[in-house]
């Protein structure tokens, strides 16, 4: 697995740490500091909370690009066991910690169960890897330019149905699931997946045509964004959150334009490896 690394995803790695960490400071500062403020450094925060949008989404990718590129075919004997040991088991115990804070054993179970807690995305991760243990036979024989727009708009379509429709009351559980519970269903991220897997699969054409296209993965990163900005202002898509559905294209066009830059550089920095370590 370790030989089979390349630069790019050190940087990635580390700048979705980053952005993830950022999300959740500027989140609880405006929370704490700014409560119903309207200044020029609240427009800031914003400003810089929608350019970090891309660290959650990036994860699905980075995971099934690292699988894609180092088990393009197959997994390994062992592979769900180290899984379970280094994810699984980690998730459950600090569901139990976060339900012991909350007091409530019904906490215990929303926790392991539906990832009702801060690490829910375990849970996404987790169908992933399952779902890596098929789909290569058939995504190996599609062609990308078929199963890219397919995945793409399944994913926009999943995510545009739980910000434009209404709780449909006849479904049990509605609020919750429009509140959150829809974030933990894989369809929602299934095209970083299948990004994920052709770009790690084929990783070496694709980094030849990022440097073919470097004026146009800028152009394209910088319309993605005025993108995001621009639908939260005009009030079309208000929350600031990673489940909106034009956050799949901004986080693709972040993605390509992080790996073009660091694609020019000879070696990774350690302060970067070491981030994303």
């Amino acid at each position: 697995m370790k030989k089979k690394l390349v630069n790019e995803i050190f940087w990635l790695r580390a700048l979705a740490c980053l952005a993830v960490v950022t999300i959740h400071s500027i989140q609880k500062g405006i929370d704490y500091y700014f409560t119903g403020k309207n200044t020029p450094i609240v427009y800031f925060l914003h400003l810089f909370y929608a350019a970090s949008l891309f660290g959650t989404p990036s994860f699905v990718f980075i995971s099934e690009f690292l699988l894609a590129k180092a088990y393009p075919y197959s997994l390994p004997q062992g592979f769900f066991k180290k899984r379970v040991k280094f994810l699984l088991t980690p998730f459950v115990f600090m569901g139990i910690v976060y339900a012991f804070f909350e007091l409530g054993t019904s906490i215990t179970l929303k926790n392991i169960l539906i990832g009702d807690y801060v690490a829910w995305f375990i849970l996404l991760i987790l169908q992933f890897y399952l779902l890596h243990t098929f789909a290569p036979k058939y995504l190996s024989k599609m062609s990308p330019k078929v199963v890219l727009p397919i995945s793409l708009v399944t994913s926009v379509l999943y995510l545009s149905f739980f910000k434009f429709v209404n709780p449909i009351q006849a479904i049990p559980f509605h609020n919750y699931i429009w509140d959150r519970g829809y974030w933990l269903l894989f369809i929602g991220w299934i095209f970083y997946f299948a990004l994920g897997y052709y770009v790690g699969k084929d990783f070496e054409s694709f980094k030849l045509w990022l440097q073919k296209n470097g004026k146009l993965n800028l152009l394209f990163a910088a319309i993605a964004y005025c993108m995001v900005v621009g639908l939260k202002l005009t009030g079309i898509l208000p929350d600031s959150t990673s489940k909106r559905p034009d956050i799949t294209i901004y986080t693709t066009a972040i993605i390509c334009l992080i790996f073009y830059l660091s694609g020019k550089l000879n070696s990774t920095p350690r302060l970067i490896i070491l981030i994303s370590n």
